[in-house]
């Protein structure tokens, strides 16, 4: 057993949890790969059964490990993390493309349509019957969807937009890059929701299941909202990291 395991003053569960978790981190145990029996950990760490039980239950509730009657326990499937900045706004295409994270989107729909009412809350388009293109695209990774968004664009501000593909380019990067729009600020509302059958359907769980739901609102530098979007993401493949500045005090 490791020296340094003796000289911490944390309860041995949390030790266990700490060093199986720290294995993960390390790249040494990768995806799905089966961890050493109960049995072997108490051998290894000279700690009861029952401790090594309690480490490995608490990892398998959190997702990190999961079990296969018959066949032993083995470490989850790659949890994606989406860093949230209070100051400055990254789309999630952003962080996958600067994390390296081999994806795919998939164009499901892209419709001109009058502006819905829950988003033009956002938008404030001048009339209900002003048009907005609505796109609907699934991403994925390792085979598995982990994203469905829905896109509201106003047309007035980007004519010709609804003629564009946005399963190679992101749609704010199409902005920036085509439209000349110099992006703002954006708002961002996270809720637990329940899946509703097509998107359960789309993001590959169980109706009922519980998922993240993100609305996004985007402005441009002058403070038009340029985007309404809905976005759910599968709470067991992409979690949520918010990062924030501390301002010192002058006594500080």
């Amino acid at each position: 057993m490791p020296t340094s395991f003796n000289e911490k003053r944390v309860p041995r569960y949390i030790q266990i949890i700490d060093f199986i978790q720290g294995n993960i981190n390390d790249g040494l145990w990768g995806p799905h790969h089966k961890i050493p029996s109960e049995d072997e950990l108490a051998h290894q760490f000279s700690y009861a059964r029952g401790t090594i039980r309690q480490a490995i239950n608490e990892l398998v509730n959190s997702n990190t490990l999961y079990r296969i009657h018959g066949k032993g326990t083995f470490v989850g499937p790659q949890v994606l993390q989406h860093e949230v900045s209070t100051t400055r706004f990254r789309s999630f295409l952003d962080e996958f493309l600067d994390k390296k994270i081999d994806f795919e989107t998939k164009q499901l729909q892209c419709t001109v349509m009058p502006v819905p009412p829950k988003v033009n809350e956002y938008l404030k388009l001048a009339s209900p019957s002003d048009k907005v293109l609505e796109v609907c695209r699934l991403r994925s990774t390792g085979g598995e969807s982990i994203m469905y968004s829905e896109n509201h664009v106003p047309l007035a501000l980007f004519p010709g937009i609804e003629a564009m593909d946005f399963s190679k380019k992101g749609i704010y990067t199409t902005m920036e890059d085509v439209f000349g729009t110099s992006l703002g600020w954006s708002q961002r509302y996270f809720e637990a929701v329940k899946a509703e059958n097509h998107i359960a359907r789309l993001l590959e769980v169980e109706p009922g299941s519980p998922v993240m739901l993100a609305q996004q609102i985007v402005y441009d530098h002058k403070g038009v909202c340029v985007d309404c979007a809905f976005i759910w993401l599968r709470s067991d493949k992409l979690r949520i990291s918010i990062n924030t500045e501390k301002h010192l005090r002058a006594e500080d």
